[in-house]
């Protein structure tokens, strides 16, 4: 089982998470459902990589997609 990272309360500080996150940490940046999100990957719509099961959303793609980058 994996460790979420909590997210920062400053949009400044979002910049310090993992390049790479996890869906239930990904999620709580636009805060939606974690379906949506790995509907957001499955779609290109924010780059993210498949590994196994299991989805890893690019930091950087997800900001920009939220209009925070």
């Amino acid at each position: 089982m994996c460790e979420h990272t909590t997210i920062p309360t400053e949009a400044k500080d979002l910049k310090t998470l993992p390049l790479m996150l996890d869906v239930e940490t990904a999620r709580q940046v636009p805060g939606c459902s974690d379906r949506y999100m790995r509907t957001l990957c499955e779609s290109g719509q924010v780059r993210a990589v498949k590994l196994g099961r299991v989805w890893r959303v690019n930091r950087d793609s997800l900001l920009e997609f939220c209009g925070l980058a």
